[in-house]
């Protein structure tokens, strides 16, 4: 479910400007979070977010963060709490979208499900009166924790009431999902062959089959994959290489070659089969599977990838070694834009092999120019890099880092309409909540904590403390979760 933003009071910069309202600034020295001996929960953090959301003066930057504390609120099992934080949102003024507040309700509705508590959800749902469509969605959201919970009869009672075509065929795709992650595979086949909208019917078929690939239960995925006409083929797509993706886990190489083969082309299915023989300690094998790609600059992405997987697993020297091959296979590539791309990939894997001085040097060689519905690459790497300090527990480097952002904007006049005190204050809300939430997510959180409560501007406070709380939920979630999509490598902003 997706709640309509009011943007259109942001301030607007290129690039920049989408990231400020991200933002967070921070003020005073480090000082002891007071009381350490208590436990840090999410539920606490997200209550001192609030009442700093409520002081925020502009009414849709106040809405803005309220629902994204609403929705952590929801995950942190404080139901009553976020039902607060809706109800305190300013009123929604735009015309031909739901009420923000019912898509609200109907966000903190699925997530109750997600987790389990249908009677929590079922008490969220009592809250969406007006929004036939948001209500439609939330009816399938508990349906489908209804079904994981083998409550079948339940489940299909739940929808009884969804009456239009395209809501309930959603509702049933759900269902059908919920089946196969609870191990049900012939109802949760038969319910998505029950619907009749083909693109619900066979995107319900392809995330059954990759549910089935990633339990390594090959032969129902392969089954499943049959139900999904040859016309269909991102879908089928998507399955053949889950299929692959489970081989190759299984150790079975040979058969995941064979089967991602099939995709005609597909480098970044290659190169995932890649990365697991690199999780394996399979460097060398995996670093000729990477050869196998043919232009340059992806087969450079590809190597750090892999140097990446070897730095996850232990095998520190053979990922230099990788990450060494990657800077030397990128010099081959003739595209000046191309051989840039794959620098900045490479400078973030030197930070996150632990080599943070290299990576910032190598970063500060990057392009700085103002690219088209995108961050310039050298802003984009730094960016990465602050990040990887603070998961490594460097965060007075990430702080340093983010203080190179600034002076690299500042100096290239990136956006000459805005202040030297706009610009740094814009650039530590685009870097200091993914610092804070990466310290949070490796258990620095005290520190974490203790940075946002120093902050006073009341805005940025409300968004530091929040993804404080993220960071601690991401660390202890439990919601399901169906398969990941192919990662695509090599995208450029559109």
């Amino acid at each position: 479910m997706h709640v309509q933003m009011d943007c259109a009071k942001r301030p607007f910069m290129p690039w920049l400007g989408s990231l400020i309202y991200l933002g967070i600034a921070v003020s005073g020295a480090t000082s002891a979070v007071e009381a350490a001996s208590i436990e840090i929960t999410s539920e606490f953090i997200l209550r001192e977010a609030y009442e700093s959301a409520l002081q925020i003066q502009s009414e849709s930057h106040r809405r803005d963060t309220l629902l994204f504390i609403s929705q952590a609120q929801a995950e942190a099992n404080d139901l009553p709490g976020a039902l607060v934080s809706i109800s305190m949102l300013p009123p929604f003024s735009g015309s031909g979208f739901p009420s923000t507040k019912e898509g609200a309700i109907a966000t903190v509705v699925r997530i109750r499900a997600e987790v389990g508590d249908v009677s929590g959800a079922l008490q969220a749902l009592t809250r969406i009166k007006n929004a036939d469509s948001v209500r439609n969605g939330a009816l399938a959201d508990i349906a489908a924790a209804q079904a994981r919970k083998g409550e079948i009869e339940d489940a299909y009672q739940t929808i009884a009431p969804v009456r239009d075509v395209s809501d309930r065929a959603h509702a049933l795709n759900a269902i059908s999902v919920a089946l196969a992650q609870s191990g049900d595979d012939q109802g949760a086949v038969q319910i998505a062959n029950s619907i009749t909208d083909a693109y619900f019917r066979n995107a319900a078929l392809q995330v059954v089959a990759r549910i089935q690939a990633q339990r390594n239960d090959i032969s129902s995925a392969l089954n499943t994959l049959t139900h999904i006409p040859p016309s269909h083929e991102d879908e089928r797509n998507e399955v053949l290489w889950s299929i692959g993706i489970a081989y190759a886990y299984a150790g079975d190489f040979e058969k995941a070659m064979h089967t991602v083969k099939s995709l005609k082309g597909d480098d970044d299915a290659l190169l995932d089969i890649a990365e697991i023989q690199a999780q394996r300690g399979q460097a060398t094998e995996a670093r000729k599977l990477a050869h196998l790609v043919q232009e340059p600059w992806k087969q450079a992405i590809g190597l750090q990838g892999i140097a990446r997987a070897l730095m996850r697993a232990g095998y520190k020297e053979e990922a230099k070694k990788t990450l060494q091959l990657a800077d030397k296979t990128v010099k081959r590539e003739k595209s000046h834009y191309l051989k840039a791309h794959a620098r900045m990939h490479c400078s973030i894997a030197r930070a996150v092999l632990g080599d943070v001085a290299r990576a910032l040097r190598l970063a500060n060689t990057l392009p700085n120019q103002e690219e088209p519905h995108d961050v310039p690459k050298r802003i984009k790497a730094l960016m990465e890099i602050a990040t990887v300090q603070a998961a490594a527990g460097d965060l007075p480097g990430a702080f340093q880092t983010a203080e190179v952002i600034y002076q690299n904007i500042l100096t290239a006049n990136l956006v000459p309409r805005y202040l030297p005190s706009q610009i740094q204050q814009s650039v530590r809300r685009s870097v200091w909540p993914k610092i804070l939430k990466a310290a949070a997510l490796v258990g620095n959180d005290r520190e974490a904590l203790n940075r946002a409560r120093q902050i006073t501007d009341p805005e940025i406070k409300a968004e530091a403390l929040l993804k404080v709380a993220e960071g601690l939920l991401e660390k202890t979630r439990t919601r399901p979760s169906v398969p990941s999509m192919r990662h695509h490598r090599f995208g450029f902003p559109i």
